[in-house]
């Protein structure tokens, strides 16, 4: 284990403003059976491409738990149909197959934290490899095999190894937040044509028993991040540690905590990364004080990660879970925030920001086109270049990443948020063009810049 990174960062200050149409609702992915629509369908998804993966570890179950599966569509044109559903050859009840999901060009990996759970709940994980029949232009000979399944060496009771899962090319890795009495682990497998096998097994330089070190993975090219739940005994702290591959060793780079952070400013065990921008889901407590989420950027330097942006909403509420789940491809964040009370209590919301490589802004705020009071939708979230995937446990919904001019439509809309005196009405955020809390003049002026058509 190498030894920690201590060269101070030069933190910086980068102002975040909204720009927020066109983000469009282009689909709400239904599953063919329907009616199993309440077998947590939206628990967890990914999305590469032209393909979205939703998991639904309650399938063929009950409340808490049962076989699990795995949902895959494919965009043909405008539309997202299924293309299939995914099931483990040795399915048995309460695996949960799809409480975590992760897809990368022809391969799923979806995580089963409860397989042998009559023994303790080992955990597993199922690798999908798609098959495009000969014929890679038609999706309808498209067929998904599942090529591997992957298990912790000398697995211990209460694993629950696959609770998170991630891949990039010929690499998985899989965390096993319930290892030695919640210390945790995480474990990499890496691909050689058909066949994955054990690489390595990552372990925090400080964790203790009951931080839940794998709580959350994330990998891009030769880099891994897993979050500990916990970071300290006091279980006060959430921390993200970050380990490189060297060779063929796969090293502890960096431990990255609040700490760095300014007073009453924490982490939580939600991460994301993309080339050398790292993404950490967060929160601001001043006790008795409510609770505000934030998100935080990191890059790596010539020597260490540093933090680079502080991500909070234009109009920021307490308690709405803003951080909880994280997500980022190149130049885009989207966070989820399945608390956001803008339809009632737990109807819940998703952020997305975008950077131009010196500053992020916050250029819109997602809901859904039907939500209600407990949708709690922003429960998961994925987003690549083109397309941002938001679900709850009951519903997945697709959305646009790239902007439109807006319309006269958006006109009337802002028209009925603009109060006079400034005064933020309830679910006008959108219009809080120059970030400070108010729609006013200068807003108006920065709106009628991006009027297109009708």
């Amino acid at each position: 284990m190498s030894p920690r990174l201590t060269i101070a960062c030069i933190l910086f200050s980068l102002s975040v403003s909204g720009d927020a149409f066109g983000r469009t609702e282009i689909a709400k992915l239904v599953p063919n059976d329907i009616e199993n629509l309440q077998n947590g369908f939206g628990w967890s998804v990914a999305i590469d491409g032209d393909y979205a993966v939703v998991g639904a570890p309650v399938d063929n179950g009950f409340d808490w738990g049962g076989e699990g599966a795995v949902y895959v569509f494919r965009r043909v044109g405008t539309n997202w149909v299924q293309q299939a559903k995914l099931k483990a050859s040795d399915a048995s009840v309460v695996d949960q197959l799809g409480l975590s999901v992760a897809i990368d060009g022809d391969r799923i990996v979806a995580g089963a934290p409860r397989v042998a759970f009559s023994r303790g709940g080992f955990g597993a994980a199922y690798v999908f490899r798609r098959d495009d029949g000969g014929t890679p232009d038609d999706p309808e000979d498209d067929t998904w095999i599942e090529e591997a399944k992957l298990t912790a060496p000398a697995p211990e009771l209460g694993d629950i190894f696959g609770l998170s899962v991630s891949i990039c090319g010929d690499v998985i890795v899989a965390g096993k937040p319930g290892y030695e009495y919640s210390r945790g682990a995480a474990h990499v497998f890496r691909r050689t044509g058909l066949t994955w096998s054990h690489e390595a097994a990552l372990v925090g330089s400080d964790t203790h028993i009951g931080d839940k070190f794998g709580k959350s993975v994330t990998i891009s090219g030769d880099v891994v991040v897993v979050s500990a739940k916990f970071q300290n005994p006091l279980g006060a702290d959430a921390g993200a540690y970050v380990f490189r591959r060297t060779g063929t060793d796969w090293v502890q780079e960096d431990n990255i905590t609040s700490a760095r952070l300014p007073s009453g400013e924490f982490l939580a065990p939600s991460v994301a990364i993309s080339g050398d921008a790292l993404v950490v889901g967060g929160y601001q407590r001043h006790d008795p004080g409510p609770v505000f989420g934030s998100t935080y950027v990191f890059r790596r330097g010539a020597d260490a990660w540093c933090q680079q942006a502080k991500l909070t909403p234009v109009a920021p509420r307490p308690w709405d879970e803003f951080g909880s789940r994280v997500s980022i491809d190149g130049t885009s964040v989207l966070i989820g925030a399945p608390s956001d009370d803008h339809a009632g209590p737990h109807s819940g919301s998703a952020y997305l920001f975008s950077s131009d490589g010196t500053r992020w802004r916050q250029v819109d705020k997602l809901t859904a086109s039907d939500p209600y009071p407990g949708m709690r939708f922003g429960t998961s979230v994925s987003t690549d270049a083109q397309h941002a995937l938001v679900g709850n446990p009951a519903g997945v919904y697709v959305f646009t990443t790239e902007g439109a001019p807006a319309t006269l439509s958006d006109l009337a809309a802002f028209q009925n948020c603009f109060s006079g005196d400034g005064t933020m009405l309830a679910g006008c955020e959108v219009f809080d063009l120059i970030p400070d809390g108010r729609v006013d003049l200068r807003d108006y002026s920065q709106f009628m810049q991006t009027l297109g058509g009708p």
